[in-house]
């Protein structure tokens, strides 16, 4: 069985800021972590609405969130919102979840834009070197290496763009970071 990641990566804010936000729309606990010089990594549990997350975040915080999948090793999903609106969608494997085809079937897109990713991208990458990456992952054999590519494209910490709540659950820790424990409002205070 392959890897499995969710994650939500929230662009120029602080940890205390993104944590501020979070309390009233998660329904578990999730954990949080400073990933990078202009990153916080957010590891939501999995019954949390992750699409509705990520808009949410986005919105209040007024800043680009990645949210990342990574399912069994065989497909890597991400989506972009800026300030609540997708922006951007990948699919490595657009075929993946779907069991027929049909002859008239139209299969939407999700390739991914560097247009719209080059600013999110370190100082220096090219949208010529984002198309390439992209590519690449689509002909990976490993989706959480494919995801890895996209950390370092990003300036994200690999280990973070890596984990996942069920992983961090299981003991295991990422080096050098301290995770931060964020819990659901009560339903009172919402």
């Amino acid at each position: 069985m392959g890897s499995f990641i969710n994650n939500l990566h929230v662009r120029r804010k602080s940890v205390e800021v993104v944590k501020s936000q979070m309390s009233d729309i998660i329904t578990r606990d999730a954990y949080l972590v400073k990933s990078g010089d202009n990153w916080v990594t957010i590891y939501p549990d999995n019954s949390d609405p992750f699409p509705e997350l990520a808009q949410h975040l986005s919105f209040v915080l007024n800043t680009g969130v990645f949210a990342t999948m990574v399912h069994g090793d065989d497909i890597l999903l991400y989506t972009l919102y800026e300030d609540g609106v997708l922006t951007d969608e990948f699919n490595s494997n657009p075929l993946y979840f779907i069991e027929q085809l049909e002859e008239d079937d139209e299969i939407a897109p999700s390739d991914g834009s560097p247009d719209v990713l080059v600013k999110y991208a370190l100082a220096g990458t090219s949208t010529a070197e984002i198309r390439e990456t992209l590519d690449e992952i689509r002909m990976e054999t490993s989706a959480s290496e494919g995801l890895t590519s996209l950390c370092h494209l990003f300036g994200i910490d690999e280990a973070c763009g890596r984990a996942s709540l069920h992983y961090i659950k299981r003991g295991e820790v990422i080096q050098h970071r301290t995770l931060i424990l964020v819990s659901p409002a009560s339903p009172a205070n919402r």
